[in-house]
């Protein structure tokens, strides 16, 4: 009896089978697969210029020309000599725009080349500082330009007096300035103690604004450098210092500001910068809360004198409980 079922049960499905193989539903199956496998395509490979299904032979060829022969004239390239005359006017416009030469009226055209050393490509049109007087506002402003005066920087303090002169009534617009801020640094630099004295009585009434911007953190962050070597401008300090002791915390909070305040704890004494301790120790919680103000507070504990330091912890440790939970007091 059990025999009989097991057959029948094995005709029954072998029924079944052939039904099924004979049924629309397995065409349809039959076609879906068929497509299936033809949609499937090999991966594309990368080239040097983009990727495609294309071959990447050229790819793994080594890439040596000769710099003194010209390039193979491959399907679309240009023969050196011909049709290159949109290109070049295309590539030379980039080049004065990127300089901003002509705003400015610098001669930049082919007549000026022969006037220019080809060994180095961001040389300026002119030679002496006699050539640019009237100009140097301008010229601080622009990239050639910028570096040409500071070159010019070099030849002594004379020429330094002959540049700030000009420039004074704009000095505090290029400490801000992407180009004029590097100028601004050298002049301060090489300039007699005299005019030194004078970017300071220049500066102080709009040095925290000068502190909050990126480029004129920098040349700030140098002036004090290049006080603090200066023994004899004690008073230039303490006009420095008294600008930024105004707007203290705000500065000990800022982006740009907090670096100016890092920097009197590095170049100046202790004494010297008395003020920030006192501002901090009294702004213990507000200051080592913020992300730049405990960076501030750090370096005074790493700066300060024992005497200052001691003052500070102590108000440290007494708001202790409140700055472990926070997520930049913990770090001081």
């Amino acid at each position: 009896y059990i025999s009989f079922i097991t057959a029948s049960a094995i005709v029954k499905f072998s029924f079944l089978t052939v039904h099924f193989f004979m049924t629309r539903s397995f065409h349809i199956l039959l076609l879906f697969f068929f497509f299936f496998f033809l949609m499937i395509r090999r991966p594309p490979r990368s080239t040097l210029s983009s990727s495609s299904a294309a071959s990447d032979v050229y790819k793994r060829q080594p890439q040596q020309h000769n710099l003194n022969q010209p390039m193979p004239n491959h399907a679309g390239a240009r023969q050196p000599g011909h049709g290159q005359g949109r290109g070049a006017q295309r590539k030379g416009g980039r080049g004065q725009r990127r300089g901003r030469g002509n705003r400015h009226g610098w001669n930049t055209g082919t007549g000026s080349h022969d006037a220019i050393n080809k060994s180095d490509g961001n040389a300026s049109p002119y030679h002496d500082i006699s050539e640019v007087v009237g100009k140097m506002y301008h010229l601080s402003k622009d990239q050639l330009g910028c570096r040409f005066l500071q070159k010019c920087l070099d030849d002594g303090p004379a020429v330094a007096d002959m540049i700030f002169n000009e420039i004074e009534p704009h000095f505090i617009e290029l400490m801000t300035d992407p180009f004029g801020n590097y100028l601004c640094q050298k002049l301060m630099e090489n300039c007699q103690p005299a005019v030194r004295t004078r970017v300071v009585e220049l500066l102080a009434p709009k040095l925290a604004d000068i502190c909050y911007d990126s480029h004129g953190t920098r040349a700030v962050q140098r002036l004090i450098a290049i006080l603090a070597q200066n023994s004899i401008q004690q008073a230039e300090q303490h006009a420095v210092v008294s600008a930024l002791q105004l707007n203290l915390i705000h500065l000990v909070r800022n982006l740009n500001g907090n670096h100016v305040v890092q920097a009197c704890l590095h170049h100046l004494s202790s004494d010297t910068n008395q003020f920030i301790f006192d501002d901090v120790t009294a702004n213990c919680v507000h200051v080592a809360t913020h992300r730049h103000g405990c960076c501030v507070m750090q370096r005074c504990i790493d700066y300060g004198n024992a005497e200052q330091r001691d003052v500070l912890i102590s108000e440290i440790v007494s708001k202790t409980l409140l700055l472990v939970q926070d997520p930049y007091g913990n770090y001081v």
